[in-house]
């Protein structure tokens, strides 16, 4: 519980702004009049008021220049604007006032950032996806405004605990949709990785708490490895004139858990759990650093067994976001630590700050003026306005349309001629052609790819050389709407449609998922004010009695969905306002209908000890059963009737002692 100590207050406050002027060192006296008149306008604004933790307001706005500043290194106007934030939206500050005092160049900055904080849209009931539109839209003008808003957003995840459960949930669900993928695609990887272990802290506490303390525990196992890595080619490097420091990064809890379950293997058997990361002080032309970089490449790969499929080069070819480094993957060949798998980084001091910073490390190094955005962010600029300009009704497509835009690297593919297409990740051969042009698209019919013949539906990868085959009796249909991966060419088709009034026939139902669910309503507690309700369990990702959960209201039925369900982070995305907190009603004798994935070596005989397990030992009633073998090994999936989550684990764990059962996980 936070106890007021207003003196003690003044003195944090005092020292948190002396913390701001001197990450400001290098701005002119000038500027840091700027600062301290920003300082006294939020402090004077946000006098008396406090957060929900009890903690005086202003330490919020002071935090997100002091990350802005500190962490991604942006200069005094950032410092500035981050102060001033809230100032608009809260206070009785207005715009004019803001210029009045500070110039246009602030204003339009606290405007940008004021535009992003409007959220509720009274007709359509849509918080997220409205707010998503003005915070996405700001990037095209300025980037500091996205950059203070990522601040913005990290420090109220690292404050999540001290407000209501549904907003907090709200929050988690923006944050998962849009300023992750954002903070990634604009190169963040610091920011973005610690936003993912924040998100995930909170919505899978256990397996988060698991792997961090396995971490602290092999914190010096991995110190030493770092000292018996670095010793043999530490002298050589320094003998080639290169200075250099030696880390060791650590995989995020994020990344190990999804790789985790994603492979389902054990912590002990993620190999790649953390990289050893060399960073020369190399000063000079780009080229000069490139050779330098393949210069400690080579001298690692003499002493060490290169993997050669694990072997990435970004430095001729940066990615997106003007990620360069050097990563491989060697081997010890000898010792303590014979035969395992070390994964390595080789950058320049430059390249590693990008590496962290993204976006803003690109304004110290003046490959782009503050506040402008760099030239390989364009083609993808193009194609998110595209997005928001083609914003319709149907909010769940809209966000989903974002999020193959935001998310993941760009394919780069060829026409026959050379001409590069640019198109985001799982585009497919349709995308390809309105990319193109509208009228190749419109009479599609497959094409060929790299000399092979393809359908329409086929997802392209980069380097791929596409030639369209079309048809002159060629015609959309609305099936090609669940085909198409980007907004242009999904206009185009509902365009075609309209013309020729099928509009009503292409009409995508994607969204009728969400409201499929198994009718339960005994077994579910939301609150006394809501017992008039009906409750459905969700068949998305089937909750069960244990499992962290969530309500989503529509109409008169709340949809429960696991807490860490997709398909309820898009929903909570959209329509914030929907959330109820939901918990299991105590001591109710019900089962619910839980999937189990199998995997090991065949044998006789294995299928009836499993159903032996499953229904006698457990007496759990087993609804399918499917089994599929081949070259001696298997893999099965079983839908069962179980009446909680610790049943189901206590049954996974006597099915994994069966002999020849490699892997068995919930679906």
């Amino acid at each position: 519980m936070y106890i007021v100590d207003e003196q003690k207050e003044r003195k944090e406050i005092l020292k948190k702004y002396r913390n701001l002027i001197h990450l400001a060192s290098k701005a002119t006296n000038k500027e840091k009049r700027q600062i301290r008149k920003a300082f006294t306008v939020a402090l004077n604004a946000h006098s008396g008021v406090r957060r929900k933790g009890g903690e005086p307001y202003i330490y919020h706005p002071m935090e997100v220049a002091r990350i802005a500043a500190q962490d991604l290194g942006l200069n005094y106007m950032a410092i500035v604007c981050s102060l001033l934030h809230d100032v608009v939206e809260d206070t009785e500050y207005t715009l004019p006032d803001i210029e009045s005092i500070f110039g246009e160049g602030v204003a339009y900055i606290i405007d940008g950032l004021t535009k992003a904080d409007h959220l509720y849209n009274e007709e359509t009931e849509s918080l997220q996806a409205e707010t998503f539109v003005k915070v996405l839209t700001t990037i095209s003008h300025d980037t500091r405004v996205i950059l203070i808003k990522l601040c913005d957003r990290l420090h109220n995840l690292r404050t999540i605990d001290i407000v209501p459960e549904t907003s907090r949930l709200k929050t988690i669900s923006e944050t998962q949709v849009l300023y992750i993928p954002l903070a990634e695609r604009l190169g963040l990887y610091q920011m973005k990785s610690e936003m993912e272990d924040l998100v995930t802290k909170y919505n899978n506490a256990e397996k988060y708490n698991q792997v961090k303390s396995l971490l602290e525990q092999t914190t010096e196992d991995r110190q030493e490895l770092l000292a018996n890595f670095i010793a043999p080619i530490k002298q050589e490097i320094a003998s080639k004139g290169y200075k250099a420091t030696y880390s060791s990064r650590v995989k995020s809890i994020t990344s190990i858990i999804r790789k985790m379950d994603a492979k389902d293997v054990s912590f002990e058997e993620v190999y790649d759990k953390f990289a050893i990361r060399i960073v020369l002080d190399t000063v000079g032309e780009k080229k000069d650093e490139h050779e330098a970089c393949l210069s400690v490449y080579n001298i690692v790969t003499k002493v060490y067994e290169d993997i050669p499929w694990r072997y990435r080069n970004w430095l001729s070819r940066p990615k997106d976001n003007g990620y360069e480094a050097l990563h491989t993957t060697v081997m010890f060949r000898e010792g303590k630590y014979r035969g395992k798998r070390v994964e390595v980084q080789i950058r320049t001091r430059r390249m590693d700050e990008i590496a962290e910073n993204g976006l803003a490390a690109h304004y110290k190094y003046k490959f782009i003026t503050e506040g402008d955005i760099n030239e390989s962010f364009d083609q993808w600029l193009s194609r998110l306005r595209e997005v928001l300009d083609s914003k319709d009704d149907n909010s769940i497509d809209f966000m989903k349309d974002l999020e193959i835009n935001i998310k993941g690297q760009d394919i780069i593919a060829f026409t026959p001629r050379g001409r590069k297409i640019r198109l985001p990740y799982q585009a497919t051969v349709l995308d390809f052609a309105f990319a193109v042009h509208t009228d190749l698209g419109l009479k599609c019919m497959g094409a060929k790819i790299n000399y092979n013949v393809y359908p329409i539906d086929y997802v392209l990868h980069s380097s791929d050389q596409v030639e369209i085959i079309t048809s002159s009796v060629a015609e959309p249909s609305p099936s090609w709407l669940k085909i198409v991966k980007t907004s242009k060419a999904r206009k185009s088709i509902q365009d075609y449609f309209l013309t020729n009034n099928q509009i009503l026939a292409a009409k995508r139902t994607d969204n009728s998922i969400l409201e499929e669910a198994y009718a339960n309503t005994d077994t579910i507690l939301i609150d006394k004010d809501w017992q008039h309700l009906h409750y459905h369990i969700a068949h998305c990702c089937s909750p069960m009695q244990g499992d962290s959960i969530v309500g989503l209201k529509k109409g008169n039925v709340i949809h429960i969905h696991r807490l860490n369900c997709s398909v309820a982070e898009t929903e909570m995305s959209v329509y914030g306002n929907r959330i109820i907190k939901a918990k299991w009603r105590n001591n109710e004798n019900v089962t619910f209908l839980a999937g189990i994935k199998i995997a090991g070596i065949d044998r006789k005989g294995l299928l009836q000890e499993l159903t032996g397990v499953v229904s006698h030992l457990w007496n759990v009633n087993i609804r399918e059963v499917s089994i599929k073998g081949a070259d001696g090994v298997f893999e099965g999936k079983l839908n069962i009737y179980v009446s909680n989550t610790t049943i189901l684990q206590k049954l996974i764990d006597d099915i994994e002692r069966l002999e020849g059962v490699t892997s068995v996980s919930r679906i």
